[in-house]
């Protein structure tokens, strides 16, 4: 088919193209704000290299460090071309997608399948809705772009395996090793080609195969070397779950992952979904049910080879994520690459109707092709809508999986995004009722209950969750400001003191307590040293900190090094009306009249606050009649 219609690939690129057209209006979700939004990492081109030596470069987050150089280069890329605009990063994924569409094509023709069933199996792929997770969420790209390199280079390889050009050898192993540059997942593609050998001309090629596999296993040993750390860390100094539990969960998760690819109408950002730490009953079931369909692709691997390959697929790609535990069970966004286990199955089976004709004129494989193709495309169509914002994606999730915390945690912080309040303190009790010691959930209802002036609740849920854990930094911050808000500095400072022995809050504490110096004890000495100790422990970028350091300096005579730190605040917030202030009476306490009439003046500009800006017109008016009189006599 792919001779016969050479405009396939652009058929299946435009498919792909109007299927997500939709999700171009979509913003960015959980993950992306903190890996893509809000990482200085990505701001500028000349970084990509470090993206190669410094896994932290992944996140804003130290604690979410991973090695993914290759796609943050084309989040950086992104940045440079689109900015924060959703709309551009969004038009990238699907572009990769299309690619990676076209990509199952070539590589289900190069290892043998027939063409018919290869174009139809791509054509499903194109359009499942259980890709649209991958599609649609920015961070999945990982799993995209993984899956692009990793075909290409399985299809490079079976083209070596009939031409011997080393040229393809070379290129297949380079996509290999780029596909674990996107995601580690990439580390079995010596496995995959070797399921394309044993599909093409079995055991013997298998054999036959050897030095290629090789090559490609010492890439990914390279790979597993390099990231040792974070590899051990996942697996045996602090796995999320016991390998018995992983093994026994990931059983019930398979068969899971069936349903949801061949009955694609539950789909959920967070599935209802539990851990079993022992042999349940529905565990039992699961891996007899599991054993039966690999014992059936196994008894028919002769007389239906594509079972076997389809079998073998869908257990290969699933393989990392059914041996490492991660925290989320089970994430749609996996069965990117092991739908194909059940497509072309679906796809085979299609094509076998090829030589009967509905009506003895239209073939019934067209017929059943064009309305199941259209029948997926309406469903990711509707899925793609669902991930317009965190609002519709996270209200979806709490109405299909109700027992799951994060879902109603979400949808609450979306909820008071959109000022529904009342919706929104439902949301964050339902969560606590949940889980009533989850940190996140507390936390965050004590942040909207302190926000909108109820300070004695606000105060209640922190003080419920420092009962618990009392190393809970954000929880300690927040209690710290209602204290402050209170009139209680001295037990403000105490908290600001004590939150810096359990871990680093990136300066706040320290310029807290800074401020907290110069307000209420009149220690500007003290005062620097806090803020000092803040901007170097990560504050460089808040202008309380500057303002403060300019104001320490000022009562201590420093002058020349005020202003300097005051012009620096105002590089962070040229808005801010208070910083204005400060340099105007500097430069009237220094004689400079035109400068502080003009810093004097970008306050009454910028309008903000009307007791400052009263001031700053009598500060003017002052000036004005005294240079008046001056010149007068």
């Amino acid at each position: 088919m792919v001779r016969r219609f050479p405009g396939l690939p652009l058929l299946l690129l435009l498919l792909v193209t109007v299927t997500y057209s939709g999700a171009l209006r979509n913003g960015f979700h959980f993950d992306d704000f903190h890996a893509v939004v809000e990482n200085p990492h990505i701001r500028d081109l000349a970084q990509v290299p470090s993206f190669f030596l410094d896994a932290g470069a992944f996140s804003v987050n130290p604690e979410s460090a991973m090695y993914r150089p290759l796609l943050l280069t084309t989040f950086a890329i992104d940045r440079a071309l689109f900015g924060t605009d959703a709309a551009g990063y969004h038009a990238v994924n699907v572009a990769v997608h299309g690619l990676a569409t076209v990509a199952v094509l070539f590589w289900l023709t190069a290892i043998g399948l027939k063409r018919s069933s290869a174009s139809v199996a791509a054509m499903l792929f194109a359009v499942h809705p259980v890709n649209s997770e991958a599609v649609c969420y920015v961070s999945s790209r990982s799993e995209l772009l993984m899956g692009l390199l990793l075909l290409m280079s399985t299809s490079m390889y079976a083209r070596y395996r009939t031409s011997s050009d080393r040229g393809l050898l070379l290129a297949s192993l380079a996509a290999a090793l780029a596909s674990l540059l996107a995601k580690s997942v990439g580390i079995v593609t010596p496995a995959a080609m070797a399921l394309g050998d044993h599909f093409t001309g079995g055991w013997r090629k298998v054999c036959g195969g050897w030095r290629a596999y090789l090559g490609c296993a010492v890439l990914g040993g390279g790979y597993v070397f390099y990231v040792r750390g974070s590899a051990a860390h996942a697996l045996f100094e602090a796995p999320v779950r016991p390998l018995v539990a992983q093994l026994w969960t990931q059983a019930k998760a398979h068969v899971y992952y069936l349903q949801l690819v061949s009955v694609p109408v539950r789909l959920n950002v967070e599935h209802q979904f539990d851990v079993s730490k022992t042999a349940e009953p529905v565990a039992l079931v699961a891996i007899l049910f599991l054993l039966s369909l690999g014992g059936t692709a196994w008894a028919l691997r002769r007389q239906l080879r594509w079972m076997a390959l389809a079998a073998g697929w869908w257990g290969l790609t699933l393989l990392p994520t059914t041996l490492v535990p991660l925290i989320v069970l089970v994430n749609e966004h996996r069965l990117y690459l092991a739908s194909l286990g059940v497509i072309l199955p679906l796809a085979v089976c299609i094509g076998q109707l090829g030589r009967r004709r509905l009506g003895g004129r239209v073939p019934m494989a067209t017929c059943a092709l064009a309305l199941y193709t259209i029948g997926l495309a309406m469903l990711t169509m509707q899925r793609a809508r669902v991930w317009e914002s965190e609002l519709t994606l996270w209200a979806d999730a709490a109405s299909k999986s109700p027992q799951m915390l994060r879902p109603h945690l979400r949808l609450a912080d979306a909820l008071v995004l959109d000022e529904e309040y009342e919706a929104a303190e439902a949301a964050y009790l339902r969560a606590i009722a949940l889980r009533p010691s989850h940190p996140a959930s507390r936390n965050n209802l004590g942040l909207f209950y302190r926000n909108r002036g109820r300070l004695d609740e606000a105060q209640s849920q922190f003080g419920t969750l420092l009962a618990v854990s009392p190393d809970n930094v954000p929880a300690r911050l927040n209690l710290a400001e209602i204290e402050l808000q209170h009139g209680r500095w001295e037990a403000a400072d105490t908290h600001y003191d004590s939150v810096l022995i359990y871990d680093h809050t990136k300066g706040r504490a320290q310029v807290r307590r800074g401020q907290i110096e110069l307000r209420f004890r009149g220690d500007a000495g003290v005062a620097l040293e806090h803020f000092d100790a803040g901007i170097a422990a990560g504050a460089s970028d808040d202008a309380d900190a500057h303002v403060g350091r300019g104001v320490a300096l000022r009562k201590l005579g420093f002058d020349d090094l005020a202003l300097d730190a005051y012009r620096r605040a105002i590089a962070l917030a040229p808005g801010r009306s208070d910083i204005w202030y400060n340099v105007g009476n500097l430069h009237l306490a220094r004689g400079e009249i035109a400068p502080a009439v003009g810093a004097m003046q970008r306050v009454i500009d910028i309008g903000d606050d009307p007791d400052l800006v009263q001031s700053a017109v009598v500060r003017i008016r002052e000036l004005e009649s005294d240079t008046t009189n001056r010149t007068t006599h």
